[in-house]
């Protein structure tokens, strides 16, 4: 191998290395924009839409597993999970469960799937 072939691999190399880091920047970007209109969308902020509001869950004794922490804004944290099912990021939601509450995946994605199945059930 000569210095130009040797040289052009180093550049290969770095450039599948920063197409990579832009990949995961635009995907932090991409969950910011996601936070950001979720902030926007809240209700009780001035001028905001209110056509998405979330409902508390009232029954939620079938969902909670008995050791689950208490969350200090229920109704804000139930807010977020609709706002991504709504988004379409479900996987998400459930990710945020589970790391909010510390369950396993199939009481997450059950939490999640009771949240919204009852705010569907109330905005008929």
């Amino acid at each position: 191998m000569n210095t130009y072939e040797i040289v052009a691999m180093i550049a290969l190399v770095l450039s599948v290395f920063l197409l990579l880091r832009v990949i995961s920047l635009q995907s932090q970007l991409n969950e910011i924009k996601s936070d950001l209109e979720w902030l926007k969308n809240r209700p009780g902020n001035a001028g905001v839409s209110t056509s998405y509001r979330a409902k508390s869950v009232s029954s939620t004794s079938e969902v909670h597993p008995p050791h689950s922490p208490p969350m200090i804004d229920q109704a804000t944290f139930e807010e977020r999970i609709l706002f991504l099912t709504h988004d379409n990021k479900k996987i998400q939601a459930i990710k945020e469960v589970r790391e909010a509450r510390g369950w396993g995946l199939k009481e997450a994605k059950d939490y999640v799937d009771h949240l919204e199945n009852e705010y569907k059930q109330k905005n008929l």
